[in-house]
């Protein structure tokens, strides 16, 4: 039996799109016994959630890239809404962590989307420090 291709119209979500499991992270700031800055998370901030992941094409990442004001993106997140999550959180797909460039609610705050830039995977302490 062959499967079927549902058609939607354009722009739709259906919860069933939501099929990658990512971690949205709040950044901190602690200064130790020394002075130094050393970056955290801050663990009550935390969502595990399902999200639709898609890739941005090179064309998109290097066409914002010309604007001072505006970081180019890799990758956008669509998820139901929550309302604590702003440019200041990070996101953890599959190892791998994005800083938040925008965040957009959709259809009277019922989903959102966040547009990311991938920053590495959680070793590199320079994903904590905005």
């Amino acid at each position: 039996m062959a499967c079927e291709k549902i058609k939607r119209p354009k722009g739709q979500i259906c919860v069933g799109d939501l099929d990658q499991e990512i971690t949205i992270m709040s950044r901190t700031k602690a200064t130790n016994n020394i002075g130094n800055i050393q970056p955290t998370i801050n663990s009550a901030d935390v969502y595990t959630v399902w999200a639709a992941q898609d890739v941005s094409s090179g064309y998109r990442s290097f066409d914002s890239s010309n604007d001072p004001d505006q970081k180019p993106t890799t990758d956008k997140f669509t998820l139901r809404y929550i309302a604590e999550v702003d440019i200041t959180y990070i996101i953890e797909s599959e190892g791998i962590l994005y800083e938040i460039v925008n965040v957009q609610p959709l259809r009277r705050k019922e989903f959102m989307v966040i547009r990311c830039r991938r920053k590495g995977d959680e070793t590199v302490a320079i994903n904590f420090i905005s």
